[in-house]
Order: C-alpha cells, then structure tokens, then sequence
C-alpha cells in the first residue's frame, strides 16, 4: 500500500467519554496508516483527557492539545493551526469510521481533486426515530472526480465530517469555523465556492452516532439556537464578499436564503421568531440579487421568502377537490397545524408536535 500521503485527522474532544475511545481508536487502527491524529481536549471535565493520554502511550501518531472550552468550531480551529499535512479531516469524538476509510480517500487523492467527499452511515441511538430525511440530505448524488457549479452546492450536505479538505485553500482564504452552532455550514460552503473538483465516493465510511442530548438531536427540538443558521448564512455572505466573489454566486445565494431561513421557523423556539424574520427581512433588504430572486410573502401568519417567477403545474382533479374542502398539514403562525378548509376559507386548525 502507498502511504506516501499523510493526513491529519482533527477530533474535537468535550465531556464524550462514553464514546471517546472507541472514536479514536477506529482511527488508530485504520488499514492507511500515514496519519497525524490531533486531538483537542476543549476543556472537559470528565474523563476524556485521561482517556486521550491512555491511547497516546499506544500510538505516537496521537498529538493531544488541551485548551479552554471554546466550542466545537474553535477546538477545530486549534488543530488546523497545529495540522502538518495538506490533507484535512475532521472527526466528531462520538463518531467512527469504517476501517479502510483513509485507504479509500489516499486513492482518491491520487485524482488530485480539491475536496474528497464520502456517504455517511446513521447509526440511531436507542430512542431515536430513523428519518428518511436524513438519508436523503446525506445521499451522495455524483461519484468519481466531477466538475463543481453553483447548482450542485445547495445539494450536498454541509457536514465537514464526511469530507476531506486541502490545508492550502483553507489557508489561502483564512477559512475557519465561525463560533456558532452550525458552524459545519459556513466553513463547507466557504470552502466548496473556492474550489473546482471534488471526488464523489458513495460508500458510507463514516459513522455518525445520532443520539439523545447531542447537539444536532436537539437542533430539531425548538431550540432558540437555530437563529444560527441565518447568521452562518451572513457569515458566507461576508467571506464572499471580502474575496470579491459574491456576484459570481448569487445565484447558489439565493437557493441557500430560504433554506436557511425555512430551518429556523420550523426548527426555532417561538420566542425567537420576530428576532429571526427581523434578522431575515434585514438581509433580504440588503442584497439586491435576493430581491431580484425571492420575493417576501405572508402565509397564514407567517413571513415567507419564496422564488419568483415559480412555474404554475396544472393542477389534477384531486387537488381541484381540495379547493372545496381539505384537511391537510399548514404552517401557521410559526408552528405545524393540521388545518381544515372549506372553499379555501380556514375554518378550523389543530397544532402538530
């Protein structure tokens, strides 16, 4: 096997000493062994440090660095600034990895992409309610080397952990994680608007415990934290600007503004609602191409930001009938309803959980 190509693998590390070990060992004992394995102790005060400091009297290749709890984004950013390799990954300390993933991803680089990106295997925690969703967002849609445009951005997931990034275009752009709870948004896209290759590989070789308590359980539980999402979409916004690149993506801008934005009126507590379509109006008022491209509407109490010039389909008789009366599932004032109609008058609604 060639191992010429080394790789850092970067494993932010707080308060996971349940799953820290068996993390950090599915990266000890991959089948490519040219790796510099950082891992970031971010101020925990469990048992992590101790479990680190054990696996390091195993393996050399283990670099521990601890700092002060800054959050997931800046442990991420300390081991970038400690990284060697051009070769970039990043590992969250409760997740695995299939054994022979950097064997597949050191074969890829051999295509000399700018970015390797892989499948994600979802592994529920007891509890847990499988999503079909999830699936779908993290379907690998390409595969082989392929050219990346602007309309295959909004398609792919934003996870940085299921990719493998080049430490000289994270360097030439200063591209870091911002201190935010999707902070995986804004670094991916950031990033992907700079480079022009990516190697699709559809095997799942990541996987990635969806458990109770985690941070991304909880994003879809009414969290006031899901304002975020449209503060990592200003946080692009300004990096494209700065490098003088954001005309040339205004139109990926536009598909990603109301994704955003739709996230955090359905995932978003309902005290942060005006904050979050006042925060929302203020950037639509602020870039032209968003006004060119969306116009802002009001739906049953609730501000919407839709495309313009949407192509009417014909409508079948089924849904001619539900002009007379229907029961469906309506977003109303910031929350799911099932709401009844009759001649498309509202005439009754029963919040969803």
């Amino acid at each position: 096997m060639d191992n010429t190509t080394k790789i850092s693998v970067i494993v932010a590390v707080y308060n996971v000493e349940n799953y820290l070990e068996a993390s950090v060992r599915s990266i000890m004992n991959q089948t490519y062994r040219n790796l510099e394995i950082i891992c970031v102790n971010d101020g925990s005060t469990d048992k992590s440090l101790d479990i680190l400091q054990r696996l390091q009297k195993e393996d050399e290749r283990i670099i521990i660095i601890s700092k002060p709890n800054g959050g997931l984004g800046d442990a991420r950013n300390a081991g970038l600034e400690q990284a060697t390799s051009e070769w970039i990954s990043f590992i969250d300390s409760d997740d695995t990895l299939r054994l022979d993933t950097y064997e597949i991803v050191a074969e890829a680089i051999k295509a000399n992409p700018d970015m390797i990106h892989f499948g994600i295997n979802i592994v529920y925690e007891n509890g847990i309610s499988q999503s079909k969703n999830d699936e779908a967002y993290y379907a690998i849609k390409h595969e082989g080397i392929v050219e990346l445009t602007d309309s295959m951005i909004p398609k792919m997931d934003c996870s940085a952990v299921n990719k493998v990034f080049r430490k000289s275009i994270i360097d030439k752009y200063s591209i870091r994680f911002e201190h935010i709870l999707y902070e995986d948004f804004p670094f991916s896209i950031q990033y992907m608007s700079t480079i022009h290759q990516v190697f699709y590989i559809k095997e799942k070789l990541y996987n990635y415990q969806r458990r109770t308590g985690s941070i991304m359980t909880n994003t879809f539980n009414k969290s006031p934290r899901a304002i975020d999402h449209l503060y990592a979409y200003n946080y692009v916004c300004e990096f494209l600007d700065r490098n003088k690149s954001l005309d040339k993506h205004t139109d990926m801008m536009t598909v990603l503004f109301p994704a955003c934005y739709s996230f955090v009126i359905r995932h978003g507590s309902k005290d942060i609602m005006p904050k979050a379509v006042d925060y929302a109006t203020e950037l639509y008022n602020k870039h032209a191409f968003l006004q060119i491209g969306l116009m802002r509407v009001i739906k049953n109490g609730t501000v919407l930001f839709r495309p313009k010039n949407r192509k009417k389909r014909k409508r079948p008789l089924s849904q001619i009938l539900e002009t007379i009366f229907s029961i469906k599932k309506e977003f109303v004032n910031y929350e799911w309803c099932k709401v009844f109609r009759l001649f498309g008058i509202m005439i009754g609604r029963i919040p969803q959980k």
